[in-house]
């Protein structure tokens, strides 16, 4: 494989850093962890490892002493554990994203930069309510990426013209604004919609009274320790809608609603909002 930074030149095959397919050699793991752990000294709290998408090729390196068909797998993830370790002894905070997929690295990858894209985000979400994805967001008025990554509680992961540019560019000060002012969002209700227990479309109903459209999408997150209930629902279409909702865990009277620039509100339960075009509303149980 090949990459090289979403450069100019990378993009031509001209510039590019080459992926050898072969599993981590015991001099290499030690030159790479030292340097790690020196980074770690110097204060990082955290590491993301590119490329840990490998793991189906059959490594016949003859410095390898596993079977050729589980080296790149399950060396892979044990060097990945071992350097965790050592990193968490310099700092137990220390936590680790990566651009994964295998289940096998559940217990050292925090955030995976796989596994979650438009509405949608892997069932490992439901299991693990710790772990999460990255949803990408690289285009001008991208605002269902935006909103997608708060229906599911991922991270947002910002890549201007695919890393040619920045938030900076006038084309993306509106994108920008509105990402400044979701995460100030997100980041007060951190608890219910980000680090919560994540329900999908369990929980509570929300219908739109007239025909459906499909443009309306809803989740229900969940406070890990007061079990108090939010639900999420984003309309990427380009009209406003109306929907109904409503909790089903328990009987809920009213929820406190929250919108990107707007003041939070209390309605009563089953009242028929409007949400506006490529709109984001987080319902918090009352």
């Amino acid at each position: 494989m090949a990459w090289g930074e979403s450069t100019l030149l990378a993009r031509k095959n001209l510039s590019v850093h080459r992926h050898v397919m072969a599993s981590v050699t015991p001099q290499l793991k030690k030159i790479l962890e030292g340097y790690f752990l020196e980074r770690v000294k110097d204060g990082a709290e955290g590491f993301q490892i590119d490329k840990l998408i490998t793991g189906s090729a059959l490594d016949f390196n003859p410095l390898n002493t596993r079977k050729p068909d589980e080296a790149m797998c399950q060396g892979l993830v044990e060097a990945v554990a071992e350097l965790l370790t050592k990193c968490r002894r310099l700092n137990p905070q220390f936590c680790l994203a990566s651009e994964c997929g295998p289940d096998r690295m559940l217990p050292c990858i925090d955030v995976y930069y796989r596994s979650c894209g438009g509405t949608d985000i892997s069932t490992l979400r439901y299991v693990f309510p710790e772990w999460t994805a990255v949803q990408h967001v690289g285009m001008p008025r991208d605002f269902r990426g935006v909103n997608g990554a708060v229906l599911t509680g991922a991270v947002i992961c910002v890549e201007p013209d695919n890393y040619q540019t920045t938030l900076a560019d006038p084309r993306y000060q509106e994108l920008a604004n509105y990402l400044r002012e979701v995460e100030r969002l997100r980041h007060e209700l951190a608890d219910l919609i980000f680090l919560g227990n994540f329900f999908d479309d369990t929980e509570a109903e929300v219908t739109e009274p007239s025909a459906s459209s499909g443009a309306l999408r809803f989740a229900v997150h969940g406070h890990r320790q007061t079990n108090q209930r939010a639900i999420v629902v984003v309309n990427t279409s380009d009209r406003p809608l109306k929907y109904v909702w409503k909790f089903t865990h328990k009987e809920v009277m009213q929820a406190r609603l929250h919108a990107p620039f707007e003041a939070p509100k209390v309605l009563a339960t089953a009242t028929t909002v409007e949400i506006k075009p490529l709109g984001l509303h987080i319902l918090v149980e009352a």
